[in-house]
């Protein structure tokens, strides 16, 4: 087995046990939750923008937890969306793994940038943003990428292993776990929780089961791109060394 394997099988499982251990303790998990805390609000500013809300994250220090703040949708914005994602393809058509991401995102945006799918990333993506994230961290715990050393890169995989150990497990508790259902359906204070406007504004009332179970397969699936961002990243490194050598 290749060097370069061995230490990514090392960093690997030491970051996932250090992720899984980090969400199964409270005090750890008390503060990484707040790293979560601030992707989640940041999540919903940024596709509130590209959305075209303008939008400001803040932390709730009343209730705990964080809230965004919206104004009134503006077309403008919208347009200047696919301005930056059209022009996007052209500044990184030498650069395959960005170039693949930004066109997959305009292909999105261009299926969900009417006001009903408009309203429903903004309002989904605090937590799918949240393991957009964990995914970027995986990829550059993976692959090294702009990481100083193996103990960043182990600190990136934890990092996104613990995201992904919260994220399955509140889509888990809200599948499975009554209390904690009608907790969250509650809300907080006056604030409705992400999943909840959901199924109130666009979904029928009983659908947040479903929803939870689409935030498991988005879990999964952010996990299984990352990896395959890392391997092709791999390949095409190979492939050109093998360039150079010839």
């Amino acid at each position: 087995m290749k060097e370069e394997n061995k230490e990514l099988i090392i960093r690997l499982v030491l970051g996932i046990i250090l992720g899984v251990l980090a969400f199964n303790f409270q005090f750890t998990r008390f503060i990484f939750s707040y790293l979560t805390i601030l992707i989640h609000e940041l999540g919903h500013s940024i596709f509130g923008w590209i959305y075209g809300y303008p939008s400001i994250p803040a932390f709730d220090f009343t209730y705990g937890g964080g809230v965004a703040m919206y104004m009134q949708r503006k077309i403008e914005i919208i347009y200047l969306t696919y301005a930056v994602l059209i022009y996007g393809i052209y500044y990184l058509r030498k650069n395959i793994i960005p170039l693949i991401c930004n066109i997959g995102f305009l292909i999105l945006f261009i299926f969900t940038s009417r006001n009903e799918g408009a309203d429903i990333m903004r309002v989904y993506m605090g937590h799918g943003t949240e393991i957009a994230f964990a995914a970027i961290f995986l990829y550059r715990g993976l692959t090294g990428s702009q990481s100083v050393n193996n103990i960043e890169s182990c600190l990136y995989i934890a990092c996104a292993f613990f995201i992904f150990n919260q994220n399955i497990d509140f889509a888990y508790s809200l599948r499975n776990d009554a209390a904690f259902l009608a907790n969250y359906m509650q809300g907080k204070g006056d604030l409705t929780h992400d999943f909840h406007v959901l199924c109130l504004e666009h979904f029928q009332a009983k659908k947040i089961k479903d929803i939870a179970f689409f935030h498991y397969f988005a879990t999964g699936f952010s996990i299984l791109i990352a990896a395959g961002f890392a391997a092709l990243r791999a390949y095409l490194l190979e492939k050109e060394f093998d360039e150079e050598e010839e």
